[in-house]
């Protein structure tokens, strides 16, 4: 799992150090990069997995035990201890990683953005994977490895809530060294490969804000993609074209429940309540019930707000997985007030639930409820009355280990620090003491004026 990314010269960024959390939330005035930032780490999570993950987690596992597990005799068993090894493992594929990444850098980024991969000629993006024990013990797995003409057989197996990797091999008659090597040694790192995949790939969903127009437009974007589309590469950015696979792919999609639906449908059910709908999917057309009435009228009739909450409700549904990464960008678009709070709610109760999350939003609202969220944390006399009183959850509670924020300025990003009340800054804090003053004088003058 990612852990940080240090980003250089990608658009208006220039330098900017981000270390992930549960819920990463971006703020900031127009123009100032978050676009950029999201993009790119919707970058690297993309093609980090797509491109380089196997291939190179493969090789350095191979070369790594090929050192450090001996050659067997014609019967063995030895128990390797990950407590031990995954450190200098992960150290090793993060910097191959970094490596391989690097050199194609500007191809991908272009790609990511849908634009001239010059524009990132002098663009440099460094990662660290985290080496998460406590996850990794979670992850049980086993594999058998069987050759008749050899007479070999292995078995491999890592136990839940252990870190140690049991490898018993047996041979009915000597092997050379050429035939360890090329499959015994292979098999060892195919299950490490494995066991990896498990821990550090991530299911990946970015709602981007121009979501209602590609959902109104799909067809007519598929024939301007298929137009404009010069060899292999995509005429758009990678989040926009992805997203697009999404609703071209709804109609499988709804056949399979998600993690999310088996185990948390209060979640979704939450969602359509705060929208007054059901969605539905009628002869390969989205269609949405309206809760009150009944009546079921075509996706692209109904309100903006359920518009352009529709993916979301359709891939916490059918897709969202533990440990999937959810990126919104302007989560409160087309929303009342009262939904956009109640939208954050929905998020951190999503980071509960073991999905972890991306905004970047220009909404007070959002940001002011993550921050009572925030405060709900602490440690204060009466806080269980007032969370009863407040109707407070305790999946509403966000521990601040939990956040990471962020503010985005023309002269870089400056990382928001937390104390007893939250948030101490906020982008918006400016702004709302302004246009509070600008109030205060009308009203006055009004005041004034009637003597």
């Amino acid at each position: 799992m990612i852990s940080n990314v240090h980003i250089e010269n990608i658009g208006p960024i220039k330098n900017a150090k981000i270390q992930f959390g549960a819920l990463n939330l971006l703020c900031g005035k127009n123009n100032t990069g978050k676009t950029y930032i999201g993009y790119s780490i919707y970058g690297i999570m993309k093609y980090l997995i797509d491109e380089f993950f196997h291939s190179v987690s493969e090789k350095i596992i191979l070369e790594y035990i090929n050192k450090k597990i001996p050659n067997y005799d014609s019967a063995k068993s030895l128990v390797f201890d990950l407590d031990v090894h995954f450190e200098e493992m992960n150290i090793l594929i993060t910097n191959s990683m970094n490596q391989s990444f690097s050199e194609k850098l500007k191809v991908n980024l272009g790609k990511c953005f849908g634009t001239n991969p010059e524009e990132f000629i002098n663009s440099k993006i460094v990662f660290f994977l985290e080496a998460q024990k406590e996850k990794l013990s979670l992850i049980g797995l086993s594999h058998t490895f069987l050759t008749v003409i050899k007479k070999t057989y292995m078995v491999i197996r890592k136990e839940k809530g252990s870190l140690k990797l049991s490898i018993d091999l047996f041979l009915e008659e000597l092997t050379e060294t050429e035939y360890y090597q090329t499959n015994i040694y292979q098999e060892i790192s195919d299950f490490f490969n494995s066991l990896f995949a498990t821990f550090y790939t991530k299911s990946l969903f970015f709602l981007p804000a121009e979501r209602n127009t590609i959902q109104l437009f799909q067809k007519e974007l598929d024939r301007l993609y298929l137009k404009n589309r010069t060899g292999k590469e995509s005429a758009f950015s990678a989040p926009f074209e992805d997203f697009m696979d999404f609703h071209r792919d709804i109609d499988q999609m709804a056949k399979e429940n998600s993690y999310l639906y088996k185990n948390h449908p209060d979640l979704i059910n939450y969602l359509e309540e705060m929208l007054g709908v059901d969605f539905l999917l009628i002869d390969g057309k989205t269609m949405v019930s309206e809760k009150k009435t009944g009546i079921v009228i075509p996706h692209y009739m109904a309100s903006t707000s359920v518009r352009s909450l529709s993916s979301l409700h359709f891939w916490l549904k059918h897709r969202a997985q533990k440990d999937s990464v959810l990126m919104i960008d302007e989560p409160e678009l087309n929303l009342h007030p009262e939904n956009q709070v109640k939208i954050a709610r929905l998020l951190v109760r999503l980071v509960h639930a073991g999905i972890q999350v991306w905004i970047s939003t220009h909404s007070d609202y959002i940001v002011k409820e993550i921050n009572n969220m925030l405060m709900l944390s602490g440690q204060y006399l009466g806080k269980k009355e007032l969370m009863k009183k407040l109707s407070y959850g305790e999946d509403e509670i966000l521990p601040r280990d939990l956040l990471r924020a962020y503010l985005v300025k023309q002269d870089g990003i400056e990382k928001v620090e937390f104390d007893d009340y939250g948030m101490i800054t906020t982008t918006f804090d400016d702004a709302i003491t302004d246009i509070n003053n600008i109030t205060t004088e009308i009203i006055e003058a009004i005041e004034n004026s009637k003597g």
